[in-house]
């Protein structure tokens, strides 16, 4: 019985990775993929309960964050009677069992990295694959594929090829760094680059770049390094150059946009409305603010500060508090993301953090890090 549910443990994570990308249902409710990880947790409960409960014990805070963003959110929704508020509180449960049980999952399956790498791996070929072929959605010429917009496909790639840097880095991960796995990744890479150009997904494609100055950066601090350094600063050159001749109106225009001012992404509410930022005013609603945007704040963090206030933002803040910096470097392309978008409730952002907190804690270093 243990046996079978270590394999289907196995088959869950790389199925729930593999379909992350593919929507089958409108933005805002469950897909397959979250049904899949309904599985995945329930094997955890059955199997590893006492692990699933060690690790809350030893890092409640996604916990504590959960308990008080639901009882913001269940106040103002018994004052303004608004669904949403509820509603946007589902998403902050799953991604807190999200958050647990991959970090369970660490602890009790040696297969756990290499499962995730063979995940992400396969979903992004496929995805490569499909665009190669024709497949999938184009909207206002922007790649969508099999997203609900081509936002949600630039972050997806993104946070993809950040997981596999950052686990790749590690030892612990028991990967072995060989020019195998250099070709795989420079590939991987190439692939997630290509698709995230295609989105045209301006926070996506920048962060992108700064995700490869940084493994540029980690991959030439040692001698062997040195060699990928070069490849990839030529492949960061090819892929500037891109950028400029393919998207200079675009990118050139992109400030006369009307959602590329503080005020377009809903920043200017927490001016407008200070009264918030010590309890927060909830998840929901959002037509009783003063805004130039009248939708939810395009930032996450901002989110979260406007929404839970400095109580909410600061247990937030305790999850990575261990290691603050080196964490923060770690998930630095996915929060340079996360400044224009509200990419909070995404389960690969949960994801991120549980394996990034995972492998530091068992002492992993990345191949150049700073001092904590």
């Amino acid at each position: 019985m243990s046996f079978l549910i270590e394999k289907m443990t196995n088959l869950l994570v790389l199925l729930f990775l593999v379909l992350l990308p593919f929507y089958q249902f409108e933005s805002g409710v469950p897909q397959l993929s979250h049904v899949l990880f309904m599985g995945l947790f329930a094997c955890i409960v059955v199997k590893h309960q006492r692990v699933l409960r060690d690790c809350i014990v030893d890092s409640p805070y996604p916990l504590y964050f959960l308990i008080y963003a639901t009882v913001v959110n269940v106040i103002y929704f018994i004052i303004y009677n608004k669904y949403h508020f509820l509603w946007n509180t589902s998403y902050f449960m799953f991604n807190v069992m999200v958050y647990f049980t991959f970090v369970a999952l660490t602890r009790v399956n040696r297969n756990t990295y290499q499962m995730l790498l063979l995940g992400l791996i396969c979903s992004a070929a496929m995805q490569f694959v499909l665009m190669m072929f024709g497949f999938g959605e184009w909207k206002n010429d922007r790649l969508l594929l099999f997203c609900n917009n081509p936002n949600q496909l630039g972050s997806i790639l993104l946070g993809f090829s950040t997981l596999f840097f950052v686990m790749i880095s590690y030892p612990q991960t028991r990967i072995d760094i060989s020019n195998k796995w250099i070709s795989i990744f420079i590939v991987f890479i190439i692939m997630g680059v290509i698709i995230t150009i295609n989105s045209g997904s301006k926070a996506a494609i920048f962060s992108f770049l700064y995700l490869l100055s940084l493994i540029v950066y980690f991959s030439s601090c040692n001698s062997i390094g040195r060699i990928k350094a070069v490849l990839l600063s030529v492949f960061v050159l090819m892929v500037g150059g891109y950028l400029l001749v393919n998207y200079d109106m675009r990118i050139s225009g992109m400030m006369d946009e009307k959602d590329s001012s503080l005020g377009g992404r809903g920043y200017d509410r927490i001016y407008y409305h200070p009264m918030y930022l010590l309890f927060g005013a909830g998840e929901g609603f959002y037509d009783r603010f003063q805004s130039l945007h009248q939708g939810e704040i395009h930032s996450s963090l901002a989110n979260i500060l406007f929404s839970y206030g400095v109580i909410g933002f600061g247990l937030f803040s305790m999850i990575i508090r261990r290691h603050f910096w080196h964490n923060v470097i770690c998930m630095s392309p996915l929060l340079m993301y996360s400044l224009t978008h509200n990419s909070i409730r995404s389960p690969l952002v949960w994801i991120a953090l549980a394996i990034i907190l995972s492998l530091k804690s068992k002492e992993g270093q990345c191949t150049r890090s700073p001092k904590d």
